[in-house]
C-alpha cells in the first residue's frame, strides 16, 4: 500500500474512533441522565405516596409527623443472606435501624440473663407509620417487663413487606448464631396472602418475580438491555402514553382462588409446626398472631376509613375469604391467635391505611398478645 493509502487509513481509523468514542461518552451521559430522570420520577411518586399518608387527620395532630416521614424518606435496603433484604442502618429522630439492620426497641434491656423476645412480621411489626416508640414491639417491651423480675429484652425482628416464611428463616439464623429467645411472637396475615395472590402461588416472598429477573436477564444481551435506565426510563414513558400497557398483576380467575387459599394454609400451618419443632429442641415459648385488616373486623369505620375502604385492592375478596377461611381452621392450632376483631364497637380512627394502625392502636395490639401469652401457655413451650 501506497504511502497516501496509509495516511488515508490513519486518517479513516482517528475518524472512526472518535466517532466511537463520541458514542460511547453520550451513551454514558444519556444512561446518568436517565438515571436522574427515573430517581425523581420515583421520588415524585414517593412524595405523592407520602401525600396520601400525611393527609389524614391523624397525622396533622401528630408533633412528630413531619420528622417521622423525614426519615421514612432516608430509609434505603440492602441484600441480606437467605431472607434476601433488610433496611440499612439509620439514626433519626423516630426511625433508628441498627447495624444489623433492625429496628429499635426502646427501652429493652438486653444484658446477659435478660428475657428474651424475638418478635417477627412484616411492616405492621416493624413500625410503618410510628416513631420507635409507637410500634408493636416496644409496646410489648412495656407490657411484657411488667410484673418481672430482671431486664426484659424485646427485639424487633419485622421487615418491611416481610411474609411468615421470612420470619422463619430469620428465626433459623438467630439460632444459628447461638442467639436463644425465652419467647417468640409471628404477627403475619396481609403480606402472606398478598404474595400468594401476586405470585400465583404461595410460599413466595413479595416481588418475587421482580427480584429473581435481576439474576436471570442478566445473562443475555437483551436482560442487560432491560436493566437499563435508559430501557426503563422509556418503558415508563410509554406506560404513562398508553403506547405500553403498564405491568399489572393479573387477577387468578375465581376458580383458582380456593387453591391459592389452599396452598397458602398449608405453607403457614408449615412455618407454626417447624416453629413448634424448634421451640421443643430450643426450649423457647412461642405464639403466632393473625393480624386485623381494615374491613374484616366489625368496627364502625370513620369517614377517612371508609375512604380506605372504597380505594382498596381489586383482591379484595380473595384476603377477606382467606380471613374466613382462617377463622375456621385455626381452632386446630392453640398457639394461633386471631386479632380479626379486636378493634370491633372503636369510633375513633384506627387505620392509617388498610394494614397500619396508630401507635394507640399499637399499644391496643400488643397489650391483647401480651394478655394471651401471659394467660395460654399450654402447648405453647416453656
Amino acid at each position: 500500500m501506497s504511502r497516501a493509502g496509509f495516511f488515508r487509513l490513519g486518517r479513516g481509523y482517528r475518524a472512526t474512533a472518535v466517532l466511537l468514542l463520541n458514542t460511547l461518552i453520550l451513551l454514558v451521559c444519556l444512561e446518568a441522565a436517565a438515571g436522574l430522570a427515573l430517581r425523581a420520577l420515583d421520588r415524585q411518586a414517593e412524595r405523592h405516596w407520602q401525600q396520601q399518608q400525611t393527609s389524614l387527620s391523624y397525622y396533622a395532630a401528630q408533633p412528630w409527623a413531619e420528622s417521622y416521614w423525614h426519615d421514612h424518606r432516608q430509609l434505603q435496603v440492602q441484600y441480606a443472606p437467605y431472607i434476601i433484604w433488610r433496611q440499612r442502618p439509620y439514626t433519626g429522630e423516630t426511625i433508628t435501624i441498627d447495624s444489623q439492620g433492625y429496628r429499635a426497641t426502646p427501652g429493652a434491656l438486653c444484658t446477659p440473663g435478660a428475657y428474651r423476645v424475638f418478635v417477627f412480621g412484616g411492616s405492621a411489626v416493624w413500625g410503618h407509620g410510628a416513631p420507635d416508640w409507637g410500634t408493636i414491639p416496644a409496646y410489648l417491651q412495656t407490657e411484657l417487663a411488667k410484673g418481672r423480675d430482671g431486664p426484659v429484652c424485646v427485639q424487633n425482628f419485622g421487615e418491611q413487606a416481610f411474609v411468615s416464611t421470612q420470619g422463619v428463616i430469620e428465626l433459623l439464623r438467630q439460632l444459628q448464631s447461638g442467639s436463644r429467645p425465652d419467647l417468640v411472637l409471628f404477627y403475619d396475615g396481609f403480606n402472606d396472602i398478598a404474595a400468594t395472590y401476586q405470585n400465583g402461588r404461595a410460599g413466595a416472598h413479595l416481588n418475587e418475580t421482580r427480584t429473581g429477573a435481576r439474576f436471570s436477564q442478566e445473562q443475555t444481551f437483551t436482560g442487560w438491555l432491560q436493566t437499563t435506565n435508559m430501557y426503563r426510563l422509556a418503558l415508563r414513558a410509554a406506560e404513562r402514553s398508553g403506547f405500553v400497557a403498564a405491568v399489572v398483576v393479573p387477577e387468578p380467575a375465581l376458580a383458582d382462588t380456593a387453591v391459592l387459599s389452599g396452598q397458602l394454609f398449608q405453607a403457614y400451618f408449615t412455618n407454626y409446626q417447624l416453629v413448634a419443632a424448634l421451640a421443643a429442641e430450643y426450649g423457647f415459648a412461642y405464639h403466632f398472631f393473625w393480624q386485623p385488616l381494615l374491613d374484616t373486623g366489625n368496627k364502625p369505620l370513620t369517614a377517612e376509613e371508609a375512604q380506605m375502604v372504597a380505594a382498596d385492592s381489586p383482591w379484595r375478596a380473595f384476603y377477606r375469604q382467606v380471613y374466613a377461611d382462617m377463622a375456621e381452621r385455626a381452632a386446630g392450632y392453640p398457639c394461633l391467635h386471631l386479632l380479626t376483631h379486636i378493634f370491633d364497637g372503636q369510633t375513633a380512627l384506627v387505620w392509617l391505611d388498610n394494614v397500619h394502625v396508630t401507635p394507640a392502636a399499637n399499644e391496643q395490639i400488643a397489650r391483647e398478645m401480651a394478655h394471651l401469652v401471659q394467660t395460654q401457655t399450654e402447648a405453647c413451650g416453656p
